[in-house]
This record gives C-alpha cells, sequence and structure tokens, in this order.
C-alpha cells in the first residue's frame, strides 16, 4: 500500500511541472531502485512519457539511492547540500540527471497539505518544519563550533591553526640555526685539523 502511494506521490509531482517528465524521457526502460531504510525498498521503472511505475521483475537497478531517514527534514526542507549525502550508485549520466531534478523541483507539499487541513493551517506546518530544520542546522553547528573550541582552549586535543603554523616557522628556524651551528662546528674541526697538519 505504502509503495503504490509513494510511486503516485512521485508521479503527482512529476506532473505539476512539465519539464521533469521531459528530462527522463531519454531514460525510458531505466530503472531505479529507492531505499529509504527500514520504510521503503521500492524498484522504480521509467514509462514513456517519463513516469514512474513500480518494477517488481528488475533484479539490478540502472541507478540505486539509499536515503537514510535523518536526511528527510533536509530535502523536506530543500537543503541542497543534503544531496551530498545521498548514497547513489549505478549509472553516471542517469544518477546526474535524477539528483538534478531532485534539486530543482517543486514537491508541493504545502499546496498538497492544503487541500487535507486548509492552505493556512499547511502554511504554518510547512513553515513549523522549516525553522525547525533550521533550529538543528544551527544547534549542530554551535555546538560544533562549541566542541572544538574546548578541545582548543579547556581540553587541548586540537591545536588552533595559527599556532600551528607559528609552530612550523619556530621549527623552520630552529632547524635552519642548527644548520648554520652545524656548519660552524664542522668549519672549526677542519680548521682544527688543518692546524694539526
Amino acid at each position: 500500500m505504502l509503495t503504490v502511494f509513494t510511486v503516485d506521490q512521485f508521479n503527482h509531482i512529476l506532473r505539476r511541472e512539465d519539464w521533469p517528465l521531459k528530462r527522463l524521457q531519454p531514460f525510458k526502460g531505466k530503472t531505479i531502485h529507492f531505499r529509504l531504510p527500514p520504510i521503503l525498498d521500492l524498484r522504480l521503472i521509467i514509462q514513456e512519457n517519463g513516469e514512474l511505475l513500480q518494477s517488481h521483475d528488475q533484479p539490478e537497478a540502472d541507478v540505486t539511492l539509499l536515503i537514510m531517514p535523518a536526511l528527510l527534514p533536509g530535502l523536506i526542507a530543500r537543503d541542497e547540500s543534503v544531496y551530498d549525502n545521498i548514497d547513489i550508485s549505478g549509472d553516471s549520466g542517469f544518477e546526474n540527471e535524477l539528483i538534478a531534478i531532485g534539486k530543482h523541483i517543486r514537491p508541493g507539499i504545502e499546496q498538497n497539505l492544503g487541500k487535507i487541513i486548509g492552505d493556512i493551517p499547511a502554511h504554518r506546518v510547512v513553515q513549523a518544519g522549516n525553522d525547525i530544520f533550521q533550529w538543528h542546522i544551527n544547534l549542530t553547528r554551535n555546538l560544533t563550533e562549541a566542541m572544538g573550541e574546548y578541545w582548543q582552549e579547556e581540553q587541548p586535543l586540537l591545536v588552533k591553526s595559527g599556532a600551528a603554523r607559528k609552530t612550523s616557522e619556530q621549527i623552520k628556524l630552529l632547524q635552519q640555526d642548527t644548520d648554520r651551528l652545524k656548519a660552524r662546528i664542522n668549519r672549526i674541526i677542519q680548521a682544527a685539523n688543518a692546524d694539526q697538519v
């Protein structure tokens, strides 16, 4: 039941704008293995008109998309950086086209939800989802910065780049001084040996 609903929703989103179907038409007959563990494991085949049909008899997919559930809020919030975390394998030309379509298609979540609960509540739900996602990003960034600062200042496990650069420069100066001292010692030894002869 969930797979039929998912395929219908994919096709509904593709039909909302004409361009995705046209971009998928050259890939007629190609298959996509769409995995969202543990919720969904779906094999799709591209039809002549660019729409998707569930495929039961295709053992090997042309492209496999593995999307972890933690990525869903980012995909819903239209964060393009999330696409870098999708595990995708298979035909590279087909992969690139699917990612490009995913990045530029407008799923119309707010409009679809508006038909069910009304426009104003749908807008508020989508806005709340975006706010929660942005809060999550800010929290992660702030926590990372705080941990980095703690590890640099309080419990020095990390070295600031400026301190590392300064230490590197001091090591180079020490190496140069050591080389000059070694050369001077060699000259003194050679002079002492020459005096003995």
